[in-house]
């Protein structure tokens, strides 16, 4: 979730967000009694703002680029069935900005056990997932593989063998031949616990997608390896038989999580390097399984 960069007011805020406010409350697509309550840090080309309502905050405005704003909006509206994704209210006319639920909660290390959060994940998120036709390479997992693969090398450098590098890299590879003609689903894109919304160690809410194109496997394990916590096989599996998923052999399971894997140490090396001994105690065990 994005973290609180500045409070703002009515009065201090810019005003297209002053008149975006006044336009949604005239147009009764949020509460008429709704006030800025913050910005929050967005990217680099977006702001994000809370709404409050009665000194609560009730809303999501995202103001970005438009192409983003839609696929967005598409997202939300094609899962709205979701009990863990935001209602979204609004997608202005010209893409510019989102109006959506605030999920009261925390995101970051205040969770419960994985081997709840996963489970409740699979089936309340990951099931709702359509299949698509491919339309954009832009938007395909497997192009972004092999890159990723050589981003995480780059960041962990001595720290794993080179062996290592290239085993990750071959099954890599294999799997990209395996899923050659399988179904391609309408993914989340970013399905980390550093977007997952908890109240109460009970996992709530998934917010901030980057909407992709990809095996349905993807958003799972990206899921189960974004934490460093219980990365074992006794964690996975019970979530993984409530996937809807085509026939997966265990072999082809454990490579998903291995090359998964992998990419996280490199992005906890970037950003997390405190959960690094964490990773490494899983990679061991995770290389094992490989070679049994």
């Amino acid at each position: 979730m994005e973290s609180v960069n500045k409070v703002e007011t009515e009065q201090t805020a810019g005003p297209d967000i002053r008149e975006i406010i006044r336009e949604l409350s005239d147009k009764q697509i949020i509460h008429p009694d709704s006030k800025l309550m913050h910005q929050m840090n967005g990217t680099t080309e977006g702001r994000v703002y809370i709404l409050m309502v009665d000194e609560a905050p009730r809303y999501v405005l995202k103001l970005e680029e438009a192409e983003y704003m839609s696929v967005v909006a598409r997202f939300l509206n094609d899962y709205a069935g979701s009990p863990l994704l935001p209602k979204l209210y609004y997608l202005a006319p010209d893409h510019s900005f989102i109006v959506y639920a605030f999920i009261p909660g925390t995101t970051g290390d205040e969770r419960g056990p994985k081997k709840e959060w996963l489970p409740k994940l699979t089936v309340d998120l990951l099931n709702h997932y359509l299949k698509v036709e491919q339309t954009d390479s832009s938007l395909v997992w497997d192009d972004h593989t092999l890159d990723g693969l050589d981003f995480a090398k780059n960041e962990i450098g001595s720290l794993l063998p080179a062996a290592d590098y290239e085993l990750v890299h071959a099954i890599a590879r294999k799997l990209l031949v395996r899923r050659e003609g399988r179904t391609l689903y309408a993914l989340h894109g970013d399905c980390g616990v550093h977007n997952f919304v908890f109240r109460d160690e009970q996992l709530v809410g998934v917010i901030d997608p980057t909407p992709m194109a990809g095996p349905l496997l993807y958003d799972f394990v990206f899921a189960f390896v974004s934490s460093p916590d219980d990365l074992t096989m006794d964690t996975l599996l019970p979530a993984f038989e409530l996937l809807d998923h085509e026939p997966l052999e265990r072999e082809e399971l454990v490579w998903e999580v291995v090359v998964g894997l992998y990419y996280r140490i490199g992005v906890c090396l970037l950003h997390h390097p405190h959960d690094l001994p964490a990773y490494m105690e899983a990679w061991n065990y995770w290389k094992a399984l490989v070679r049994e």
